[in-house]
């Protein structure tokens, strides 16, 4: 009886949840709450001791001890400080799930009790509430073994905000040494939205990112006598207003791009013409044709203007380059009636895409395996000394983000790898 009951309450959610804005706590987070203090204050531990890309040492032997407490298989040192865990129950999918550890050099001014002790370093983008909420729900899953089976991998990532992490670990041989996946799971803290809110895109969710570092080579000179002169600083600024027209007359407006150069260096005095200058941009796109093609536009674009100014070829490099994260259709579409169980139907929104890039992309692996990613808001309502992803005030309500965070990826786990228990009472409960 008591298992026909859970089903028809996991197979009904907006019968349940839908009548009210006040959801009855769910026996995932009942069970949660038994920990919850616990995962707050690992939450706290990890956002008083930020650290850097690549540098994430004792977060990731907290994270591999957490987990190894858990019973899972842990691998560490996986594409330098990555953390691989591994949990086999039985046969049925596999699932990854994936949570980023780095901080950023920010130095905090939130003035909460547990702010950052580095100087300097903050978890400024909310990916202590990501490694948190994965010994949440890796927790929470093992106590429900009995309820699902399959594999769970947990990636534990380095090196997000490098654009590095990701694709170290599969250098590493994260699709040869451990399970490969059937599903790909990512949730990120978001300090656009409100606390209780959940958001997600069907599709491309976030841009390719691509860096652009062009240096304009010229033959300086007095800044009195710029005719015995090759000006970079000329040659430099008129390809960047320019190139504005590569967008706006080479791409299908219904194609989204962003082009923006955010640094120009270049001499040394008010009255000197420099011989070079060294220019650094970013390229956002979606699709590969696109992308491509405004890389080989960009290219011909600064060596044609620098022949018509007498001036050497310049230097293009393209790096620091990411994939679009592509949510899987399908399965996002099976996210979306978990997301409206645990928060209630009005508190999930669909979005667009935006410009913004995630290496979680790399997950998908041009797409042969199914990803999806989605965002848990953070946003205090008294937001008078907060500020939003990357800011020194960023402070999300972190035990609405973990506890959201938390059952959401165990539904989302019990959804995707049933039991076969589950399975034949579902049958049975459907017959009857």
């Amino acid at each position: 009886m008591k298992i026909f009951i859970l089903t028809l309450f996991l197979l009904t959610p907006l019968i349940v949840f839908g009548a009210s804005k006040t959801q009855p706590k769910s026996f995932i987070e009942k069970k949660y709450q038994k920990t919850a203090s616990k995962i707050e204050a690992l939450y706290r531990h990890f956002h008083q001791n930020p650290e850097l890309s690549g540098k994430e040492f004792k977060t990731a032997k907290r994270m591999a001890e957490e987990l190894k407490k858990l019973g899972v298989e842990v691998t560490e040192k996986v594409g330098g400080t990555g953390v691989v865990g591994v949990y086999k129950n039985g046969k049925g999918p596999t699932v990854w799930l994936r949570a980023d550890m780095d901080g950023l050099p920010v130095q905090e001014e939130s003035g909460k009790s547990y702010a950052s002790k580095v100087k300097g370093v903050m978890h400024a983008c909310g990916h202590d509430t990501h490694i948190a909420s994965l010994i949440g729900y890796a927790k929470t899953l093992i106590d429900l073994k009995k309820d699902w089976q399959g594999t769970l991998v947990f990636i534990v990532q380095p090196a997000e905000e490098t654009g590095a992490g990701a694709e170290n670990m599969i250098a590493d041989g994260l699709y040869k040494k451990f399970p490969k996946p059937d599903y790909v799971l990512g949730l990120h803290v978001s300090g656009n939205h409100d606390a209780g809110i959940v958001s997600y895109t069907k599709g491309f969710a976030l841009a390719a990112v691509d860096s652009i570092d062009i240096d304009f080579k010229g033959l300086g000179g007095h800044g009195a006598a710029p005719s015995s002169t090759i000006d970079p600083v000329v040659l430099a600024s008129k390809f960047i207003v320019n190139s504005q027209t590569l967008v706006s007359r080479n791409i299908d407006p219904r194609d989204p791009v962003v082009l923006t150069y955010g640094s120009i260096h270049g001499g040394t005095k008010h009255n000197i013409i420099p011989n070079e200058v060294h220019i650094q941009g970013t390229l956002r796109t979606y699709s590969k044709e696109v992308r491509e093609k405004m890389q080989t536009r960009i290219r011909q674009m600064a060596e044609a203007m620098a022949m018509a100014e007498g001036a050497p070829k310049p230097t293009i490099k393209f790096g620091e380059s990411l994939p679009a994260t592509f949510n899987h259709i399908e399965l996002t579409e099976r996210m979306v009636p978990i997301f409206e169980q645990v928060v209630g139907k009005q508190n999930v929104r669909e979005d667009r895409g935006i410009m913004g890039a995630e290496d979680f992309g790399l997950y998908g692996r041009d797409n042969k395996y199914p990803t999806t990613f989605f965002f848990i808001g953070g946003a205090p309502k008294d937001k008078s000394n907060f500020g939003a992803n990357h800011n020194s005030k960023f402070a999300p309500e972190y035990k609405k983000v973990l506890a959201t965070g938390v059952e959401i990826m165990t539904r989302a786990v019990l959804e995707l790898a049933p039991s076969d228990s589950s399975k034949n009472v579902t049958a049975k409960s459907e017959a009857s």
